[in-house]
């Protein structure tokens, strides 16, 4: 929480950095670029922000040259230096939004072409044996003012140069929550026999950055020692799983999962619906996936709570159709008892509804998750649509495909550490006409399809309209269910052949 004397001070920072975005630069950059205190009195005003707001040491701020960083680009963001003097590599310029310094936001990669490697590399030398690896530049002031070890930010997406850290003999990788997929690539880079990814924030408990963690007076090495995972898998017997294994095989017989009411079909091919898997949900354009999705989950929030992000469609429009749904056709017309079925459906159905429209940065939505977790206890998280979430937030084809990956990882790695079930729509590239989809179908690259843990197809061809379950990691039954729409409740029904 940000100290009184220092709001104004926010206030003003935060109004100059609006609608500025970020501005990554790999020229060198000489010393006397640098204006002088005197030439630039606000310099003395972001290391108060460091040190005010995040307790950030003053010995930290010299011993990563913070007493070089200075406003440009109209005073919206602050410029740093990288050095790497110990591992003969040129310095280079870094320039961060003064939101992100702020509110701590992780920053976005820059190319693969760029020189720039990364942030704080200067105090590493060939006498150093433990390094931590943060995503933010106050997550990694934040750890060194607690520990004294060196703790970089990677800046951009070419991990070659970690290669020249083999002397480094352990290394703990720690990025904010809801980044875990992300930290474990880079652990991998750096080699899975001394390195660890710090996971300090699980079943919605702990902190969510070294930056909280520090704030919170905790002794982050011993957060990294207790909270670290080794990407290395110790070997085990049968014998060390034979509960696990048996609670597995007599639950093939039972529903593992909660039930899908309305749609019997669903649960003898899927076995209804589990907590921490990933769920894909496509579909041509217009053939009804957000109206069929909006039935199944409220069948499953009758069991479990449930959180919709819709990013097509706004919230009113969507939470009119569940109110058709949930009154099978019978939504008065009448304000006094319209009234009465809204609060009767918020009552009966615990569902809540993102505050979001259209492009959304994932990690407002991240955060949107885990807030509802830990205060509501949130089990099934539905995303309609993923396209319409990273609108805007990509520059070229090349980009988009890799924004999809990287956030569909993150969204993988948020069902697995919350143990929840995510279902996720994706709208499909564009095919033969009255031909059906296939997982290959899916727009993007094959990630989505590796990562699922189910993946529906609603097919709408010419002469039938049903559900083609493609993926079932769970047992491996595949099928078909076929349906009718009704046009007065919104709803399907089960079609029975005789």
């Amino acid at each position: 929480m940000l100290r009184p004397k220092n709001r104004q001070l926010t206030r003003h920072l935060v109004c100059l950095s609006q609608n500025f975005s970020r501005n990554f630069s790999s020229q060198p950059l000489e010393k006397n670029d640098f204006p002088s205190k005197q030439q630039n009195p606000k310099l003395s005003l972001i290391r108060s922000v460091l040190q005010e707001n995040h307790g950030i040491s003053r010995h930290a701020i010299r011993q990563y040259y913070i007493k070089d960083a200075s406003f440009y680009a109209h005073q919206k963001d602050v410029l740093f230096q990288t050095y790497a003097n110990g591992l003969g590599e040129s310095s280079s310029q870094i320039s961060i939004p003064i939101t992100d310094l702020l509110e701590n936001n992780v920053p976005k990669f820059i190319s693969e072409s760029s020189n720039l490697q990364c942030f704080g590399l200067h105090l590493i030398d060939r006498f150093t044996d433990t390094i931590f690896v943060a995503q933010t530049i106050v997550d990694a002031l934040a750890i060194y003012s607690s520990t004294g070890i060196p703790a970089i930010v990677i800046m951009n997406q070419n991990f070659n140069f970690l290669e020249k850290l083999g002397f480094v003999k352990n290394i703990f990788v720690w990025f904010q929550a809801g980044y875990e997929q992300d930290a474990f690539n880079v652990a991998d880079s750096l080699g899975m026999f001394r390195t660890k990814v710090v996971l300090s924030h699980r079943n919605g408990e702990g902190p969510m950055s070294p930056l909280e963690a520090f704030k919170d007076g905790l002794d982050l090495i011993e957060v990294a020692k207790n909270g670290g995972k080794n990407l290395n898998v110790k070997s085990f017997s049968a014998n060390d799983i034979f509960d696990s294994a048996w609670n597995q095989f007599s639950s093939l017989s039972n529903m593992p999962g909660v039930p899908l009411k309305s749609l019997p079909s669903y649960n003898k091919i899927l076995k209804g619906l589990r907590q921490g898997e990933l769920t894909i949900f496509t579909g041509p354009t217009g053939s009804g996936k957000t109206t069929v999705l909006s039935q199944i989950s409220l069948d499953f929030c009758s069991g479990i709570p449930t959180l919709w992000g819709s990013f097509e469609i706004r919230n009113t429009t969507l939470i009119n159709k569940m109110l058709r749904q949930y009154s099978k056709g019978n939504l008065p017309n009448d304000p006094v008892k319209y009234k009465s079925v809204f609060e009767e459906f918020q009552s009966r159905m615990p569902i809540n509804f993102m505050g979001f429209y259209g492009s959304t940065p994932f990690t407002a939505v991240k955060n949107a998750i885990y807030k509802a977790v830990e205060e509501k206890g949130i089990k099934h998280v539905v995303l309609d649509n993923l396209q319409f979430m990273v609108s805007d937030q990509h520059n070229g084809s090349v980009d988009r495909y890799a924004l999809f990956d990287s956030i569909i990882g993150r969204i993988r790695d948020l069902a697995s550490t919350l143990n929840i079930h995510v279902t996720l729509v994706i709208h499909p590239r564009k095919e033969e006409d009255n031909e059906p989809l296939k997982i290959s179908s899916i727009h993007g690259t094959a990630k989505a399809s590796q990562e699922a843990d189910n993946i529906i197809i609603l097919q709408r061809l010419p002469n039938t309209t049903y559900l083609d379950i493609k993926k079932n990691r769970f047992d491996g039954t595949l099928g078909k269910i076929d349906y009718e729409f009704d046009p007065k409740s919104l709803r399907v029904y089960l079609i029975c052949f005789n």
